[in-house]
């Protein structure tokens, strides 16, 4: 058992000897650069802009309106296909009397004509000019015709003065918040 360590060892050197009187390797680097895109069956991602849109004071028995953050809908997927853009809304509900509501139905949704940023062609236009909205998903934009895959397309929806909310019938006087929920298929 011993002299085949000894026998083993004794090769191991052997071997390293020449190794150790070689002239130094010469090398050289080369940095690697690479996109990945989009595959079909990307995805599609929302953005509401941020946590907060705050519509104006209103009076009692008047309209609650103002401007929303910017929506966003980020298209990964690589093909032509197009895309449905939903909202739906929470019922109001007061900040310090959660018994006190508005429904999301007397609230109204004003789209802009169309969205921004589209490439290769066709539109994202609105559905209708006015969407009432409810606390189901409610369709506003659809995206359609677009002339060749994009592994990126990230169409922007400008929100001025886009939401009301009718407070005819008289409510609770305070604040009052609610979740705009947006999505797209």
């Amino acid at each position: 058992m011993r002299n085949s360590v000894l026998v083993a060892l004794s090769a191991a050197m052997i071997v390293a000897l020449p190794a150790a009187g070689a002239a130094s390797a010469q090398a050289d680097e080369q940095e690697l650069n690479f996109t990945v895109t989009a595959i079909s069956g990307g995805g599609l991602s929302v953005n509401t802009g941020g946590p907060v849109s705050t519509l104006g004071l209103a009076s009692n028995g008047g309209t609650a309106s103002g401007s929303l953050t910017a929506f966003s809908i980020t298209d990964t997927r690589g093909t032509v296909n197009g895309w449905n853009a939903y909202l739906g809304l929470t019922d109001f509900v007061h900040t310090q009397d959660a018994t006190a509501t508005i429904p999301a139905t007397k609230a109204t949704y004003r789209p802009p004509s169309s969205a921004a940023g589209l490439v290769f062609g066709g539109t994202a236009n609105r559905v209708a000019a006015e969407i009432p909205l409810k606390n189901d998903d409610t369709l506003f934009m659809t995206r359609t015709q677009r002339t060749l895959p994009s592994s990126l397309e990230i169409a922007t929806v400008p929100n001025l003065n886009a939401m009301t909310v009718d407070l005819s019938g008289g409510v609770a006087l305070g604040q009052y918040k609610a979740t705009l929920t947006l999505s797209a298929l």
